[in-house]
């Protein structure tokens, strides 16, 4: 097994291994801690309209890490309480009979393109941890989630800028092409009341919101405001692995479904348009 100085923080991306039975049994019984995890996004807002674009997802974040293998023993608890009872019933379908094949079919409709190693490896840290994901799963049914609308969001690629990634990552989960404005960044906010049609500003000032979870992981995102004179056409989501709905959202709407953090975020870029 080649030796790697992060065995104690798994990350499935930093490190090769043969087979899913080199695997170091550290990374099954710690999983991902003591970590901070940054996603990057645009908070795109209409001046005409003054609505914002959200979307929904298919999947819970937390039962993604069921298959992609990234969680420890101890992250189990807090996955399942932050899961939807649909998808809590999916598990329990799957556990029943774990398969492989099964296990497969499931992974490829959530993720268009999972490395090869990486879903071995969610399988065998499913089969490792069968007996106690069945257990908790089914002594917390009263606990209902359902999937939230949030803004579009996602990591950064290596060498790119935060402002860079939140616009690109915009462009994948709303399915429109930013770059055909012409993008206007790191001026004054009150450039906002001179955007033209063709323009899309966007501050550089970042705000972000905090979770933490998963044992000692922080999840933080940093947070762009972006404005566009008019709201432009958002495209179905029939065919999006990723995304079940996406549209534009007022801002009443937004505070009603937002939790705390976020409505702070949302309060702070809403003031800028006053």
């Amino acid at each position: 097994m080649k030796e790697n100085k992060h065995e104690n923080k798994y990350l499935i991306k930093k490190m090769e291994y043969n087979s899913w039975e080199d695997l170091p049994i550290i990374a099954i019984h710690n999983g991902m801690k003591n970590k901070t995890i940054t996603t990057f996004t645009l908070i795109l807002t209409s001046l005409s309209t003054k609505r914002m674009v959200y979307i929904r997802r298919k999947h819970s974040p937390c039962f993604l890490l069921f298959f992609n293998g990234c969680y420890g023993i101890n992250n189990i608890p807090h996955m399942i309480d932050n899961i939807t009872n649909d998808e809590k019933e999916i598990l329990n379908s799957l556990l029943d009979n774990l398969l492989h094949d099964e296990f497969n079919v499931i992974v490829y409709n959530m993720y268009n393109n999972i490395n090869k190693k990486k879903l071995d490896y969610g399988y065998y840290q499913m089969t490792q941890m069968k007996d106690m994901i069945y257990d908790v799963l089914n002594n917390n049914s009263e606990i209902s989630n359902d999937l939230e609308y949030l803004w579009p969001k996602g990591h950064k690629y290596y060498n790119e800028t935060k402002i860079n990634a939140a616009i690109r990552e915009f462009t994948e989960e709303i399915s429109y092409d930013l770059y055909q404005y012409d993008i206007v960044e790191n001026v004054s906010e009150d450039h906002i009341s001179q955007i033209n049609h063709n323009e899309l500003f966007i501050s550089d000032r970042s705000y972000y919101y905090c979770y933490s979870g998963m044992g000692n992981m922080l999840f933080k995102t940093i947070c762009f405001a972006g404005f566009v004179i008019d709201e432009f056409e958002i495209d179905e989501t029939d065919n999006d692995y990723e995304i079940s709905d996406r549209k534009w959202i007022s801002y009443d709407d937004a505070y009603e479904i937002l939790d705390d953090k976020k409505r702070v975020v949302l309060n702070k870029i809403y003031l800028l348009l006053s």
